[in-house]
């Protein structure tokens, strides 16, 4: 595969990632603060 295609599926995967992480601002729900610490966590590894 030539570099430009990985480049562009790690950058796909790393958007999509975000709005994962983004959802629960949008949504109406109530997360805990385990759920809240271990997304923080992984959108900082990301």
């Amino acid at each position: 595969m030539n570099n430009l295609a990985v480049g562009a599926i790690a950058s796909l995967i790393t958007g999509l990632a975000t709005v994962i992480g983004a959802l629960p601002i949008f949504l109406p729900i109530k997360i805990t603060q385990r759920v809240q610490g271990i997304m923080l966590g992984f959108g900082g590894g990301v």
